[in-house]
C-alpha cells in the first residue's frame, strides 16, 4: 500500500491506495522565494508591462481610485496596497484625492464596517473606503454593450476617478480559466445585471479552468473590462504554498498574459494519460470550509479523469454546503440540463458553483469525504459518500476495477494537471490567448 496524507481542515488525513493501482502524487513545482517581497514589487511597479510607471500617471491633482478584493481566500491587499500607497505619496497625491473601492468578485458583497476591518492593516487610517455592492443601481453607470449584447454596468467610484488602479491574483479560475487582470473589473466591479449576463454564458464554449482560447465567459470579462479599463494593474502570483512568487504590473491584459505563463509554468504538473481515479484534496481550511468551496478543486481534476472515472474529493466542509444560492440551485435543478437553461436568464451569488459541480457529475462520479450529512450530500448533492480516504479510494476501486490507475492531488484547488501527449504538448488545447 501507497499511503498519501492529504489536508483536511486544520489537518491531514490518509489515503491508502494500493500499490499497483498507484500512479504518482501531482504537486505544484518548487519555486524560489523572493529575497526581498518589497523590492520585487518596486521593481514591478518601476518596470509596469505595456503601461508607464505608476509614478509618471500620478500627479497632485489627480483623483486615485484603488480596487480591492477584501473576500479572498488569500488576501492580496496586505501585499499590494502599500507599496502603491507609498507611491501616491511620493507623488504627493493628497489622502482626499483616494480612495479604496472594496470588492467581493462573485461573492455575497461584504459591509463596509467589515471592509475596513479586513483593510485596517493595509491602508492608512485617513483614506476613504467605499463598498462596490453590484445590487445598488444608484451606484452603478452604463459604458455601453459588447458584442453580444451585455449592457455593462459600472461601479461609479471607479468611472470618476483620473486614475484607476486594479489589484488581484493571477490563478486557475474554474470557469473564467484564470483569475486575474480584466477579473478586478468584470467581476468585481460590475454590477448585477451584467454578471448576470456574462454568468449566462457558462453553458457556451469552454468555461474551464486553465483555459482561455474559445473561453466565452473569459472573451467577455476582456470585453466588459476594455470598455473602462484600468490606468494600472497589479497582481501577484503565488506557489504551492501560498508564498508569492512573482509580481506583475502595467496594462490589465499583458499582466494576465504574464502571469498565465508563471501559473502554468508552477502549477500545472504533466500527465502522461488519463487515470481512473483521482484522490483530490482543495488544500485544506479555507479552501474547504465548504462544498461549494471545493467546487474549484473539482473543476481542476477534471481534465485527467476518464469519462465515469470516480474523483475522490476530501473536503472537511466544516461549514456546511456554503451559499443560499449554491443550495438552492442544486435543490432545484437536479439535472444539468435544468441548470443550462435557467443559468442562461437568471444568476444568483453561488448559482455558477452549482451549475460546475452538476456538469461534473455529468462526466466523473464523485465520493466525498467529509463532515458533513452523509445522507444529504447523496440526495441533494448526487453525491456517493465515505467515511475515510482509504475506504473511499476502496469503493472508488470496486466501481472502476482493480487495475485502475489512482493519482493524488493534495492541493486541487491551486494545482490544475495537464494532459500532455508523447510529443510534449498539450492534448486538446492551443496556447493560451488573454485577449478576445
Amino acid at each position: 500500500m501507497v499511503e498519501v496524507w492529504l489536508p483536511y481542515g486544520e489537518t491531514e488525513v490518509p489515503a491508502r491506495i494500493p500499490a499497483e493501482s498507484y500512479a504518482g502524487t501531482l504537486n505544484a513545482k518548487d519555486a524560489a522565494k523572493l529575497p526581498d517581497l518589497r523590492l520585487a514589487l518596486q521593481k514591478a511597479l518601476e518596470n509596469p508591462l505595456g503601461a508607464p510607471p505608476l509614478m509618471k500617471l500620478l500627479g497632485p491633482d489627480a483623483s486615485v481610485t484603488i480596487q480591492v478584493n477584501v473576500a479572498h481566500p488569500c488576501p492580496v491587499h496586505e501585499l499590494l496596497l502599500p507599496p502603491i500607497i507609498e507611491e501616491l505619496r511620493a507623488a504627493a497625491v493628497p489622502d482626499e484625492k483616494v480612495r479604496i473601492i472594496a470588492t467581493a468578485g462573485v461573492r455575497p458583497h461584504i459591509s463596509l464596517d467589515e471592509a475596513r476591518r479586513r483593510l485596517a492593516g493595509s491602508i492608512p487610517s485617513g483614506l476613504t473606503v467605499l463598498q462596490h455592492d453590484p445590487t445598488s443601481d444608484a451606484a452603478l453607470s452604463s459604458v455601453g454593450q459588447t458584442t453580444r449584447g451585455n449592457h455593462v454596468l459600472l461601479n461609479n467610484g471607479y468611472l470618476q476617478s483620473d486614475v484607476r488602479i486594479t489589484t488581484g491574483e493571477v490563478a486557475f479560475h474554474p470557469y473564467a480559466g484564470y483569475s486575474g487582470g480584466r477579473e478586478s473589473v468584470a467581476f468585481d466591479l460590475s454590477g448585477m445585471a451584467t454578471l448576470t449576463q456574462l454568468h449566462g454564458l457558462l453553458p457556451t464554449g469552454e468555461s474551464h479552468a486553465g483555459v482561455l482560447d474559445a473561453n466565452s465567459v473569459h472573451e467577455e470579462m476582456v470585453e466588459i473590462a476594455g470598455l473602462a479599463p484600468p490606468a494600472f494593474t497589479l497582481n501577484l502570483v503565488r506557489d504551492g504554498n501560498g508564498n508569492a512568487v512573482a509580481f506583475l504590473a502595467g496594462e490589465m491584459g499583458r499582466v494576465l498574459e504574464e502571469g498565465v505563463k508563471v501559473v502554468d509554468g508552477l502549477l500545472a504538473p504533466a500527465v502522461p494519460g488519463l487515470v481512473d481515479v483521482t484522490v483530490a484534496s482543495p488544500g485544506g481550511n479555507p479552501r474547504d470550509a465548504t462544498l461549494e468551496a471545493a467546487v474549484a478543486a473539482l473543476e481542476n481534476v477534471l481534465s485527467i479523469v476518464k469519462p465515469g472515472g470516480v474523483v475522490v474529493l476530501v473536503a472537511e466542509c466544516r461549514d456546511g454546503y456554503g451559499s443560499k444560492g449554491f443550495h438552492q440551485w442544486m435543490k432545484g435543478y437536479t439535472d444539468l440540463r435544468a441548470a443550462e437553461r435557467t443559468i442562461r436568464r437568471e444568476w444568483e451569488f453561488g448559482a455558477e458553483n452549482a451549475f460546475l459541480l452538476r456538469r461534473a457529475l455529468q462526466s466523473v462520479r464523485v465520493i466525498l469525504v467529509s463532515a458533513l450529512p452523509h445522507l444529504y450530500s447523496v440526495e441533494t448533492y448526487g453525491l456517493r459518500t465515505a467515511s475515510s480516504a482509504s475506504s473511499a479510494v476502496d469503493l472508488a476501486l470496486r466501481i472502476t476495477g482493480r487495475r485502475a490507475k489512482v493519482t493524488a492531488i493534495p492541493y486541487a484547488s491551486i494545482v490544475r494537471p495537464r494532459l500532455v501527449a508523447s510529443t510534449g504538448t498539450e492534448v486538446g488545447s492551443t496556447s493560451p490567448s488573454t485577449s478576445a
